[in-house]
């Protein structure tokens, strides 16, 4: 020991045997090396600028910092039997990184200060508090803390690095200065081991509100740690802030958020919040992940939505984007609900997302619907909703490629404009359950791409579809096209209309004026086929009245072609009784014109009994006009 710390020691301990309470005065001792030995016989320290030794027992102060340091490991040795050493004191300050390994520190505060890292790599130590104030403390096991508060005097980090497999608890108490950021990072490499902070976190008013970063260290693609807050009582006010490959795990109580005006960030595309299958009732600003449940609060920004999540809040503030994929499902009954500004985006191959509509909403929803690759679906799931999509169809900018949306549900979904499609891209549509409306009557030529109606669903609408070269609209067994909302006109230009065996073609009438019975127009650069065994159903207003001659053209085919086969009813057949009077069918109308000349499909009335008057019609229904 330095000669002159001898003397100061033994004057001291004079003055303490003099006045009997008197506590020994402690040195101020300051690593002056690299790595080295933190033992009581070797002069790595430097006081009052002197080399010195450490003098164990509490009764040195010990700093490491970048002015007679230089960084480096310390070997913490175990002096006296005692497992290790005890100043009063450790700070650690600077720009320069230190590791402290080996025995243990059994007592004292530690400080952090500076822009440098500390790593305790020992095996456990005794702190009776901890003190942030700037850079990194790094810990590889829970014991290495000791069980005193972790004060967050300034915007730091506490980073926890272990390939622990066991579930990790962090108890000690968290105290975070007014305004600052206390930021958490973890990389214990396994997503199925969570991560719990246990401690109570306190800090932060209204008006200097505090930051609580949860952050996993990226070293590779690897796993998203998971981490959850346990602590019921946390009073800390301001944000929790969950950030990069972070996934945030919430277990059904909402206090340990702190306050109710708390809020919660979900900071970038690889940081998750994970409801766990509960209900959150706080506001959340987002451009990450969310999962797995239902959040009640009000949500702005933009959303990965993830599982199955429902949105119930009608103020929601989203802004920015939805993007709903990799089998994820997002729930709304109310287009509040998704933000009047954002974009929802159905994006996936092999698992797209489903943006599923539940109850009976009555307002417009005009979110921009981005589609690319193999989409999504949208699921509108009662019966009785018609849900009206006013916002524009957009599709990926640059091609070739198609993008599908895929109809579910039982209910109705009406898509109304398909003017920022991309013909490079055009749009398919599959109708898996329920009805799709198509109302826009000038999408950009050649918008669409192949269009299907599955067993049980059914395509209508009062809009075009413009098939791109090579496309069909194609009504499967059991699918049903039925132009019109009620009654109206649906158009298909640039490819044919194919309808299989068993599928049906239904047709609304009311009257016959135009607009007061459905109409199927193809133009002259398609076809319509209708397959042996495909139906032809009519369905007449029961207060329908009729004269005779009074003619319903419900398919008006300006090919140059006749239709291809027939439905279930031939030339002249009768379909029926309505009105009072008997109509008749045939497949050589000339549509606006007459029952014959063309090579449209339409209905006459004639009367009760027509014998005369089908006999006189024989030979002209088998006259056809091919149009140009």
């Amino acid at each position: 020991m330095n000669p002159t710390r001898v003397l100061s020691l033994s004057v001291l301990v004079a003055a303490v045997l003099l006045a009997g309470a008197v506590a020994l005065r402690a040195d101020d001792l300051t690593w002056n090396t690299g790595n080295g030995d933190w033992d009581d016989a070797t002069s790595n320290w430097n006081w009052n600028l002197e080399p010195t030794t450490y003098t164990d027992g509490g009764v040195d102060n010990v700093t490491f910092d970048d002015v007679a340091g230089t960084g480096g490991t310390i070997a913490i040795q175990d002096l006296d039997s005692s497992g290790g050493v005890t100043p009063l004191s450790t700070t650690v300050s600077g720009a320069l990184n230190y590791t402290f390994s080996g025995a243990s520190i059994l007592g004292g505060t530690l400080n952090k200060s500076g822009s440098g890292a500390l790593t305790l790599a020992n095996a456990a130590n005794s702190f009776s508090g901890i003190n942030l104030g700037g850079g990194v403390l790094g810990y590889a096991n829970g014991n290495c803390l000791g069980s005193g508060t972790i004060t967050f005097s300034d915007n730091a980090k506490l980073f926890y690095n272990s390939p622990a497999a066991a579930p990790v608890t962090l108890p000690n108490a968290i105290q975070i200065a007014n305004g600052k950021t206390a930021t958490i990072e973890l990389d214990h490499n396994s997503s199925s081991t969570l991560w719990q902070i246990a401690g109570l976190i306190s800090g932060g008013t209204p008006g200097s509100p505090v930051t609580v970063r949860l952050i996993e260290r990226v070293l590779g693609l690897g796993n998203f740690d998971p981490v959850t807050l346990t602590n019921t009582g946390n009073s800390f006010v301001g944000t929790l802030e969950i950030a990069q490959r972070t996934e945030f795990v919430y277990q059904g109580n909402d206090t340990v958020f702190g306050p109710a005006g708390n809020t919660i960030t979900v900071n970038g595309a690889f940081a998750i919040l994970n409801m766990g299958g509960f209900t959150l009732n706080r506001n959340v600003t987002s451009s990450g992940v969310v999962k797995n449940g239902t959040i009640a609060g009000v949500v702005s920004g933009g959303i990965y939505p993830q599982g199955t999540v429902r949105l119930t809040n009608n103020a929601n503030a989203i802004n920015s984007f939805i993007q709903i994929s990799s089998n994820g499902v997002l729930a709304v009954d109310d287009p509040r609900q998704l933000g009047g500004g954002s974009y929802v985006a159905l994006m996936g191959t092999a698992s797209p997302g489903t943006l599923r509509v539940l109850g009976t909403p009555t307002a417009n929803f005009t979110n921009q619907l981005f589609v690319e690759t193999d989409g999504g679906f949208v699921e509108v799931v009662d019966p009785s909703a018609v849900v009206n999509w006013t916002g524009p169809v957009y599709t990926r900018t640059s091609g070739p490629t198609t993008d599908k949306v895929t109809k579910l549900g039982a209910g109705t979904l009406t898509l109304s404009s398909f003017s920022q499609v991309n013909t490079t891209s055009p749009i398919s549509l599959v109708v898996q359950s329920g009805r799709l409306n198509v109302t826009d009557a000038a999408p950009p030529a050649g918008s669409f791409s192949d269009i299907t109606v599955m067993t049980g669903a059914t395509l209508g609408g009062t809009g075009r579809i413009s098939l791109a070269t090579g496309k069909t609209v194609t009504v499967n067994a059991g699918g049903t096209l039925a132009p019109g909302m009620s009654a109206g006109t649906l158009t298909v230009s640039g490819g044919p209309v194919n309808f299989a065996a068993d599928s049906i073609f239904t047709v609304e009438i009311n009257g016959t004026a135009v607009g007061q019975y459905d109409r199927l127009v193809v133009t002259p650069t398609g076809s319509v086929t209708a397959a042996d065994g495909a139906l032809l159903a009519l369905d007449f207003d029961p207060l329908f009245t009729a004269a005779v001659g009074d003619i319903v053209y419900i398919l008006d085919n300006q090919t140059a072609s006749p239709i291809l086969d027939l439905f279930q009813y031939g030339e002249g057949d009768l379909v029926g009784v309505h009105g009072g009077l008997k109509w008749i069918l045939t497949y050589a109308a000339n549509t606006g014109v007459g029952f014959t000349g063309g090579n449209d499909l339409a209905l006459m009335a004639i009367p009760e009994p027509a014998t005369g008057v089908l006999v006189l019609l024989a030979g002209v229904l088998a006259l056809r006009r091919r149009k140009a």
